[in-house]
């Protein structure tokens, strides 16, 4: 086959043919007689009477991206006993404060968790005090003695 350059870059044909598997072919057939309709999308697109379209209403736009930026915390600061470890977008809080770093005295059985931070207290038994009390809260006491062991003695709140 012979072929034919005219040195042209435009022009209006009748017919275009292209080389296609080893044959020339008209341009038309390959590209489906140039039309083509597109029948489904997927959001944000959506296609009513043969106009694709977008909508872009659930996502945030310049000022809200910049607003949100703007609002960001940069710097974590906390106080004794936290601390504040990682960096760029994960920060982790800790505490210095662990409940098994309390002693008890004679009398007490004591049940530590870090990992909660939590301490559970106590009697034995083997106390030695005509009484006890028990903050539940600034003004708020549970007490015990000896003719009541284990028994609330006084009880407010």
């Amino acid at each position: 086959m012979k072929y034919v350059t005219t040195g042209l870059t435009e022009g209006d044909f009748h017919r275009l043919g292209v080389l296609s598997n080893g044959t020339m072919t008209d341009i038309l057939t390959l590209i489906g007689a140039g039309g083509g309709t597109v029948t489904s999308a997927t959001l944000p697109l959506s296609i009513a009477n043969g106009v694709l379209s977008i909508d872009l209403s659930s996502y945030s736009d310049t000022v809200a991206v910049n607003t949100l930026l703007a609002n960001k915390i940069d710097t974590v600061t906390v106080a004794a006993p936290l601390t504040v470890s990682g960096a760029g977008a994960s920060r982790a809080l800790t505490t210095l404060w662990k409940p098994s770093t309390v002693s008890v005295g004679a009398g007490l059985f004591s049940l530590a968790s870090d990992v909660n931070g939590t301490r559970s207290l106590s009697l034995t038994g083997t106390e030695e005090s005509n009484s006890a009390k028990i903050a539940r809260c600034q003004q708020c006491y549970t007490g015990f003695d000896k003719q009541h062991v284990r028994r609330p003695l006084v009880g407010y709140c």
